[in-house]
């Protein structure tokens, strides 16, 4: 739900005839954030660390330059816990 929420808030335009239904997002998302802090939800921060099978959820494999083997290089969605 957050990540909809995020994308609403990048992608939607940012004219006059927009602005309420931005706010309204925006609001709908920091209830959100609220949420999640008051039931101790995080996201996890899985970019650039070690892939461990029993938080992340593999759609594929990348060689990446800079980081080794087994190495999350790409975070297609978030996850949380």
């Amino acid at each position: 739900m957050a990540d909809g929420l995020d994308l609403a808030i990048i992608h939607i335009s940012r004219d006059a005839d927009s602005r309420n239904f931005l706010h309204g997002i925006e609001m709908i998302r920091n209830i959100l954030e609220k949420f999640y802090a008051k039931y101790k939800v995080k996201v996890i921060d899985a970019w650039g660390k070690p892939f461990d099978p029993s938080i992340h959820e593999a759609i594929g494999i990348m060689q990446h330059p800079e980081f080794p083997p087994k190495t999350v290089v790409k975070v297609q969605q978030k996850g949380y816990l």
